[in-house]
């Protein structure tokens, strides 16, 4: 069983890859809607808190916005843009 996952189109795979005959289907995985990026990136910058012990309370509020502002971002993306959220509310509460 051979398992390949991409990012990228399917047209953009290499000829060789697919003409192996390895290949008996391809699935493509739908991107997120804002709501699916907004529940990931709620887990991810508040865990499994409530949202009233945020420790800054506008936080949820920021992380709806950016679900919606968030298009094509894949779930790596919206891990990344999570930590850097997480560091500067760190940061701001060492000041």
């Amino acid at each position: 069983v051979v398992l390949l996952c991409t990012c990228r189109d399917n047209d953009s795979l290499a000829a060789r890859y697919k003409n192996s005959g390895i290949f008996y289907s391809a699935v493509e995985v739908p991107s997120l809607n804002s709501h699916q990026r907004t529940r990931l990136l709620h887990n991810f910058v508040l865990g499994n808190r409530p949202e009233e012990e945020a420790s800054i309370h506008d936080i949820p509020n920021c992380i709806s916005k950016l679900g919606k502002m968030t298009d094509g971002f894949r779930p790596h993306d919206l891990m990344l843009l999570s930590t850097r959220i997480r560091n500067a509310q760190y940061l701001r509460q060492i000041e």
